[in-house]
């Protein structure tokens, strides 16, 4: 069949398709837009603050200017020029169906014919042909449709050859339209890492000459490099111009240490560090701290126990207790300490005279730890219907288990046999 090839107005010979009325987000939102899934999958966390919630919210780090000298990537149009959002969609087969497509494709339409592309990117199951697509985005390319050309861009598929034609068309079309024409070359050179530096510097200059989307590319592309410190290529022209922010530090590295005599002893909530105060962060709670154990008595509760095996950094700033499963650091914050637990915090004062010995002396009191916990393991171990549950770690908790286990073996086999396996 002869294809038929329609007169192209001039505004789509530039590379502007027909439908224009779509907001730069829309392209981030879809994966077969132009930009790599990479780029949309950052743009749209960033548009909803998921980012920043993710990793405790907070404004971060102002980037560093660029000097006199690296200001040739513009990150923002000049002052006074006109802005542009530049059309980010060329059509959808799939809410029309590959054959209106089709039949569009062949009478010219080269927007159809992209989406056509686009839509034949599904697996062969679902009626999709990755080869047809190619052959339509060379088809649009060659014949100087850009969004055909930006297409093949960023197809991993793409030739050599491909790119070498990609270049020359889309150099054309940044030609007739200094703004959304160049955006279009800069985002295709920067798919192609033989051309992605100088990809970035004509981004650059759309974006000063008005083009919005270029900008908005030129930030989704610096979050990507900050996310890949090691990465080249173009990460590395914005790291020379101070685009980027310094990598975060590493994280401190923990080891093992004996727990310091400033932290060592018994001490006394003075102030919760929060307006919630749950139990072990009421104003009077008791703490006491050992090489080998944590102690805590909450006002009107016993002491509870549980074991402390410490760590701290490099500095020797910060002591955390690894034993547990619930995360305790102590840090010493002159002339208190900084109690942090399950997500809380609370000021401790020291005890001293008459209020220290007591405490310690009611600590020395209670039954050993190892001895209660390891009962109460032999007497779970012995229950009629299994134990599914997770041991106990502290006082309480083993004694709790070990009574519940010991009522449940007495009431099947008596305490005879209570008694014998919980020994």
């Amino acid at each position: 069949m002869t294809e038929k090839v329609r007169e192209i107005p001039p505004r789509e010979r530039a590379g502007v398709p027909p439908t224009l009325d779509v907001s730069p987000l829309e392209r981030y939102k879809d994966p077969v837009k132009p930009i790599a899934s990479l780029r949309g999958t950052v743009q749209l966390a960033l548009a909803i603050g998921g980012l920043a919630a993710a990793c405790g919210g907070g404004t971060p780090p102002p980037v560093a200017k660029a000097s006199a000298a690296e200001k040739s990537i513009a990150f923002r149009p000049r002052p006074g020029v006109e802005v542009v959002d530049c059309p980010l969609k060329s059509g959808d087969c799939a809410s029309t169906g590959p054959e209106a497509c089709e039949a569009a494709c062949g009478d010219g339409d080269m927007a159809a014919c992209v989406a056509l592309a686009e839509w034949h990117k599904k697996p062969p199951n679902e009626g999709g042909k990755p080869e047809r697509g190619m052959e339509l985005l060379r088809m649009t390319c060659g014949k100087g449709f850009a969004w055909g050309c930006l297409t093949l861009a960023q197809q991993k598929e793409a030739t050599t050859d491909d790119r070498a034609r990609i270049e020359a068309r889309l150099a054309e079309t940044c030609g007739r339209d200094p703004m959304c024409g160049c955006w279009m070359y800069g985002s295709g050179l920067s798919f192609d890492p033989r051309t992605e530096v100088r990809g970035i510097e004509t981004l650059g200059e759309a974006c000063a000459r008005g083009a919005q989307t270029a900008c908005d590319e030129l930030e989704i592309l610096v979050e990507i490099c900050e996310r890949d410190q090691a990465r080249g290529g173009f990460c590395g022209r914005l790291r020379e111009a101070q685009r980027l922010r310094p990598p975060a530090p590493p994280p401190p590295q923990w080891s093992q240490a004996p727990l310091p005599a400033a932290l060592a002893g018994c001490f006394r909530v003075r102030a919760p560090g929060g307006p919630r105060e749950p139990e072990g962060f009421g104003v009077g709670t008791l703490y006491c701290f050992t090489e080998g154990q944590a102690f805590m008595k909450p006002v009107g509760a016993p002491w509870d126990a549980w074991p402390a095996r410490w760590s701290s950094t490099s500095e020797g700033i910060v002591f955390r207790n690894e034993a547990a499963r619930e995360m305790m650091e102590l840090r010493k914050e002159t002339p208190e300490i900084l109690l942090q637990r399950g997500g809380f915090s609370a000021w401790l004062e020291r005890l001293a005279g008459p209020e220290a010995e007591a405490a310690l002396a009611e600590t020395a009191a209670l039954p050993a730890l190892e001895e209660a916990c390891a009962r109460a393991s032999r007497c779970v171990s012995a229950l009629p219907y299994g134990y599914d549950g997770l041991m106990p770690e502290t006082l309480r908790e083993c004694l709790a288990t070990e009574k519940g286990a010991r009522e449940m073996i007495e009431g099947e086999r008596g305490k005879e046999a209570a008694e014998k396996a919980c020994r």
